[in-house]
């Protein structure tokens, strides 16, 4: 990715970190490139490798997020890589106020794939939680 973004192919480094840090397919790769949003996430791809960095290097600390009293509502693909469906049931674990709900059928980007049920899923949880 590196050698892409020090070339200036942003775009393909890019594609590259969705395919390959991402799991996503060609095809949830194309739904992104129909966003509005596909240009920025362009110009913004030389900082895709500290970002990386970032998150290799967090330590997660659950007892941090004890006394976190908001509800929190976590949404995970019932298709998503399995780091990501671990990281979303460690988080749930250390939120006192939290609910997962699982997208069966779905991946990571399932706000992407699915935008109706996702904002139905947000906006139910909203209304739940006043």
């Amino acid at each position: 990715m590196n050698d892409l973004l020090d070339d200036g192919k942003n775009e393909q480094a890019l594609i590259l970190f969705f395919q390959e840090i991402g799991g996503l397919t060609p095809e949830e790769i194309e739904i992104f490139r129909t966003n509005p949003g596909w240009q920025d996430r362009i110009n913004g791809a030389h900082t895709l490798p500290r970002e990386e960095q970032a998150i290799a290097g967090y330590e997660f600390h659950p007892a941090r997020f004890a006394e976190f009293t908001i509800p929190t509502l976590l949404i995970s693909g019932g298709e998503s890589p399995q780091i990501y469906r671990n990281a979303t049931k460690a988080v749930h674990e250390s939120l006192p106020d939290s609910r997962i709900s699982v997208f069966e059928g779905e991946k990571h980007v399932a706000m992407n794939n699915v935008p109706d049920r996702f904002i139905e899923e947000v906006v139910s949880f909203i209304r739940e939680s006043r």
